[in-house]
């Protein structure tokens, strides 16, 4: 049986293996958030080229003629919700040879991301490629670009699998709230596609699991302390090289005792060379595409455009505020489907009624978990680090992706480009915030036992509605 006795975090490995694998093959290439761009950085780490290059003032790389017809092929679904995928297309471009000879320039998105970020997704496309000339010879042009999307997301989502499991499993507080999180349409699209956002909400989830871990837990060994400490140290890592601001949430490292330390001195000391660490190789990293010239210039039309939006900000603090607020007053809707499940480009919805569902089964899961360890430092760091990361993820909206969508626009009254998403690795923070309710302890004991079960059927569900709502969108 589906529905059965175990743990939670065993529950949620067994559906994402089970129905992610589904979602790998039955969403068409290229029909995830940004996945054309993700592609492509993901196919040149397969080859082992790591960096871009610049030519005629544009930065990007060389690519096979056929990948990126490939890629321009299967815009026709975009924002089409009548278009569909027909059974002889998802043949052919999984069995027709393919000539690679001719190349082209193409620029892109993520050409300046730094590479390792797309590990899981290379080393998939780099293993099917290998399968590819073991099965059948040194045919390379049978391992066509759709083969190698489907490697690509399938190392993704078994990372993410990985990570988020493990992170369920260690974290002492909010275990079902975070496994919803992991099981929601947004995020199993997300893991079960080529985006880097798989990595972001996994090692996010992982920081405040190993955080929690190292408040709550007792009885630690030196050695467990200082396997939790390294985790978060390499989360701290892969965020700040995949979205920089999102570095914010390792600030609970601060609710951290000083027990875990032996001494208030050494926990500051190694909290100062943490983040001392971690944003020296980014700045390493940001030297080398400088030393390249792969930066743009600061004369630059996007400088320049981004500079007079901030001086913009900078003068009017309280009229930008009232912009932020306006628009997420506006968009409210949007970022409450964005967050649960807004799959494809941004293009294919579920029912209002199921979301709902779902954001009010994890606040009831948030308010009766059974940890009863909320403390007030927990709650105040983490209010502060989800108040400063919204403002800071509708500032960076405002100044490096609204004035070019608005044809060179300062002081729009409307912040573009935020999307409820971003805000996923947030969550685990905010239900954990959440006032507690304790009851009685037999009633107590009957309702954990009500909860366990009742979300094992909700994290089933909400898999099986995302193969149902794919197959709607994209097949039937």
């Amino acid at each position: 049986m589906i529905i059965q006795r175990g743990r939670i975090e065993e529950h949620f490995l067994i559906y994402i293996l089970v129905f992610g694998c589904c979602l790998v093959f039955l969403t068409p290439p290229i029909q995830s958030p940004d996945e054309d761009s993700h592609f492509k950085k993901s196919y040149l780490l397969s080859k082992f080229v790591f960096f871009p290059v610049e030519i005629d003032g544009n930065i990007g790389n060389y690519f096979p003629e056929a990948v990126i017809n490939f890629i321009d092929k299967k815009t026709y679904m975009k924002g089409n919700v009548n278009s569909k995928q027909s059974y002889s297309d998802y043949y052919l471009d999984s069995n027709l040879p393919v000539d690679y000879s001719k190349t082209v320039f193409n620029t892109f998105s993520t050409s300046r991301v730094f590479p390792l970020v797309y590990f899981p997704q290379s080393i998939g496309m780099l293993l099917g490629r290998i399968v590819n000339c073991l099965s059948i010879g040194r045919n390379i042009n049978r391992y066509t670009p759709a083969n190698m999307i489907y490697w690509g997301r399938l190392f993704n989502l078994l990372f993410f699998s990985i990570v988020v499991y493990y992170a369920i499993k260690i974290c002492p507080v909010v275990k079902i709230p975070i496994a919803l999180l992991a099981s929601m349409p947004m995020t199993v699209h997300l893991a079960a596609s080529l985006s880097y956002d798989a990595l972001l909400i996994a090692f996010s989830f992982m920081v405040f699991a190993s955080t929690m871990h190292l408040l709550l837990a007792e009885n630690m060994s030196n050695f467990e302390i200082k396997k939790y400490k390294y985790i978060i140290f390499f989360s701290g890592i892969v965020l700040v090289f995949v979205k920089q601001l999102y570095l914010l949430t390792t600030c609970l490292v601060f609710v951290i005792p000083t027990d875990r330390f032996r001494s208030k001195k050494r926990k500051y000391l190694e909290i100062f060379l943490f983040y001392f660490v971690v944003c020296l190789l980014y700045v390493i990293y940001n030297a080398i595409l400088q030393k390249l010239k792969l930066i743009d210039s600061p004369y630059s039309y996007s400088s320049q455009l981004v500079k007079r939006q901030l001086f913009f900000v900078i003068n009017n603090p309280m009229g930008f505020l009232k912009i932020l607020v306006n628009t997420t007053i506006k968009s409210r809707d949007f970022l409450f489907v964005s967050f649960f499940g807004n799959l494809g480009w941004l293009d294919t919805n579920f029912p209002y009624s199921f979301l709902q569902i779902i954001m009010v089964s994890m606040v009831g899961f948030s308010i009766f978990d059974d940890s009863n360890n909320q403390k007030w430092n927990i709650v105040l760091i983490s209010a502060c680090i989800i108040v400063s990361l919204v403002f800071l993820i509708n500032l960076s909206q405002y100044l490096f992706w609204t004035p070019f969508v608005n044809g060179g626009e300062i002081g729009s009254v409307f912040v573009s480009g935020v999307q409820g998403r971003y805000y996923i690795p947030l969550a685990p923070m905010f239900f954990a915030i959440l006032p507690k309710i304790k009851i009685g302890e037999r009633i107590d004991s009957f309702i954990k036992k009500s909860f366990r079960k009742f979300a094992q059927v909700l994290m089933l569900v909400m898999f099986m509605q995302n193969i149902i709502t794919i197959l709607l969108r994209y097949w039937v």
